[in-house]
């Protein structure tokens, strides 16, 4: 579809694929909502969320879209 209306593509899903191998699956669980008993309030059993991220994953997958767009102007 990028191509089709002849804008940037930024493929997130890659770089974060990247992302994600490099750091493990254990350092995933520092982007992704992973907490112990206890560690957040609104999660008092804990929690193991592989979906939603935690504000530093937030942040780097932020960081990711902002390469994205100062490598797409060219």
């Amino acid at each position: 579809m990028a191509a089709e209306q002849e804008v940037p593509l930024i493929d997130l899903a890659e770089m974060s694929k990247r992302l994600f191998e490099e750091i493990g699956e254990e350092g995933t669980k520092s982007v992704f909502m992973w907490g112990a008993p206890g560690e957040f309030a609104h999660f008092p059993g804990g929690i193991e969320d592989n979906t939603h991220f935690q504000e530093q994953g937030a942040i780097g997958i932020a960081e990711l879209i902002a390469s994205g767009i100062h490598s797409s102007r060219l």
